[in-house]
């Protein structure tokens, strides 16, 4: 019984630290030098659901894309968007200065859902980047 409230007591203390309107942090593996657009496709049928590891929402990059039959999490929280090298070396990104969000837009059926454009590169690469994204 006394487990049993424990666990109620922390389940409800992590709803509170989350907040209205929170979700949980992001973290971007995207290949090591990459540099140009990422198109991120959410509520996607056939694709996986998003990766969790260690409380965190999990996005591996690869050519440029990634796909989720999860739809886009909404939500406010401290991402992180990483250089992922193949011998394991990690280096965190700098958003704004190295990588910015530049739009949502949300697709019509058959897989009604969203993508999100990412650009890695420059902030003057990223504003030629939001002028010539692709249209609906």
């Amino acid at each position: 019984m006394l487990l049993l409230a424990a666990v109620g007591v922390f389940a409800v203390f992590d709803a509170i630290a989350a907040g209205p309107g929170r979700r949980p942090p992001e973290v971007w593996e995207i290949p090591g030098g990459y540099k140009g657009l990422i198109v991120a496709h959410f509520g996607m049928r056939g694709c996986p659901p998003i990766t969790r590891r260690d409380g965190k929402l999990v996005y591996e990059v690869r050519d440029g894309t990634y796909c989720s039959s999860d739809l886009l999490p909404e939500g406010k929280a401290v991402d992180t968007y990483e250089y992922v090298y193949s011998d394991g070396r990690r280096v965190v990104l700098g958003y704004g200065e190295e990588v910015a969000e530049l739009v949502v837009r949300s697709r019509p059926e058959p897989d009604p859902g969203s993508d999100l454009f990412i650009f890695v590169g420059t902030p003057e690469e990223q504003r030629r980047a939001q002028d010539n994204l692709p249209r609906n």
